[in-house]
C-alpha cells in the first residue's frame, strides 16, 4: 500500500511539475524579426532613425521635410517612377510634368490674395467674389501644425488643390493635381507642410 502511495505522489509531482513547465515557460525561438521602433515626429525629437528615413526640401527662404522615398527637383516631389516618367516621357504623356507635390516660391510685393488669383489667371479683386461667381470650387483658411494656410481648390484642364502661405515678401504654394487625389499624396502634403520653417 505504502509503495503504491508513494508511486501515486512521484506521478503526481511529475505530471504537475510538467504541466506547469509546459504552460508557465515558453521555449526560446530564435529571432527572426527585427524589432523597430517608431516614433511620431510631430511628438518625439529628431532622431538618427527619423533622419535616415527623412530628407529636406530646400527652397530659397524656406525648407520642409519629406519620405526619403520620394524624389525632389526644382517642381516638387515625385515618386522614383513618376520622376523616370518625367525625365524620360512616353509618348504623348500629358501629365508627365505634373509631379506628386507641386512647390512653387515667388518673391514678391503682392498680397497672398493677389498672387493667388494672378497664379489661378482669374479675373477678379478677392477670393470670395470669385468663389461666390464660381470660378473657384472652394477656399478656406486651414492651420496646419503651426501655421495656417489659405487652401485653394481650383477648375480647369486638371484640377488643383493648393495650399498658399505667405512670410514677409515670400509666398509659397504647395499643389496637388487630379480632381480625387490619392489619400497617401494628401498626407504627404500636410505632413510636409507641418514641417515648413521659413529663414
Amino acid at each position: 500500500m505504502t509503495t503504491a502511495l508513494i508511486s501515486i505522489l512521484l506521478t503526481v509531482v511529475v505530471l504537475g511539475g510538467a504541466f506547469y513547465w509546459m504552460t508557465a515557460i515558453k521555449p526560446v525561438e530564435p529571432n527572426t524579426t527585427k524589432e523597430t521602433t517608431v516614433v511620431d515626429p510631430k511628438t518625439e525629437p529628431t532622431t538618427v532613425e527619423t533622419v535616415a528615413n527623412e530628407k529636406t526640401f530646400e527652397g530659397k527662404g524656406f525648407s520642409a521635410t519629406y519620405p526619403a522615398k520620394y524624389v525632389a527637383d526644382d517642381k516638387g516631389l515625385w515618386t522614383e517612377e513618376t520622376y523616370e516618367s518625367h525625365i524620360n516621357p512616353p509618348e504623348n504623356c500629358t501629365t508627365c510634368q505634373l509631379p506628386m507635390v507641386g512647390i512653387i516660391s515667388v518673391t514678391t510685393d503682392k498680397t497672398l490674395e493677389q498672387q493667388i488669383i494672378q497664379d489661378l489667371t482669374l479675373t477678379g479683386t478677392s477670393l470670395k467674389e470669385l468663389a461666390e461667381k464660381d470660378a473657384i470650387k472652394e477656399y478656406e483658411e486651414v492651420k496646419i501644425g503651426d501655421k495656417t494656410f489659405t487652401k485653394i481648390v481650383s477648375y480647369g484642364m486638371i484640377e488643383t488643390t493648393s495650399y498658399y502661405i505667405k512670410n514677409l515678401d515670400l509666398i509659397v504654394s504647395f499643389s496637388i493635381f487630379f480632381d480625387t487625389p490619392s489619400k497617401e499624396v494628401v498626407v504627404l502634403l500636410e505632413d510636409m507642410l507641418a514641417t515648413l520653417k521659413f529663414e
